[in-house]
């Protein structure tokens, strides 16, 4: 006699029945993206202006802002931290992770100079 394993059931799917939208519709490349937890705000890498980014718009709004103005070098990532109060963001090779307040003001180093991974 043998027994096979009961398979087990589906997982619900969390977006069934959820609406999508297109966030951007801008020229370039955007490789990543953050939704903040009140689902308010987009956090995205993009190279819109030339060298990659970070900028932040509110869902449902077509207007945008340059939270790093030239100065990130190449995106890695960016996010919220903090509830959604803060935006974290990194470039590449290895550079230290920044953090900065949603409304604004200046980027700060997060999680220590090291974070980032090795220096080179």
């Amino acid at each position: 006699m043998r027994f096979a394993p009961t398979p087990a059931a589906a997982p619900d799917d969390p977006l069934a029945g959820a609406r999508y939208r297109v966030f951007t519709d801008l020229p370039g490349n955007e490789p990543s993206a953050a939704i903040s937890p009140d689902g308010k705000f987009v956090v995205f890498i993009a190279d819109i202006d030339g060298p990659d980014d970070v900028w932040i718009g509110q869902v449902g709004s077509t207007a945008y802002r340059n939270i790093t103005k030239g100065t990130l070098g190449k995106g890695r990532a960016a996010g919220f931290a903090n509830g959604g109060s803060d935006i974290w963001f990194g470039s590449k090779p290895f550079s230290p992770l920044r953090i900065t307040q949603l409304m604004g003001g200046s980027a700060r180093s997060f999680l220590g100079d090291n974070a980032g991974g090795p220096q080179q």
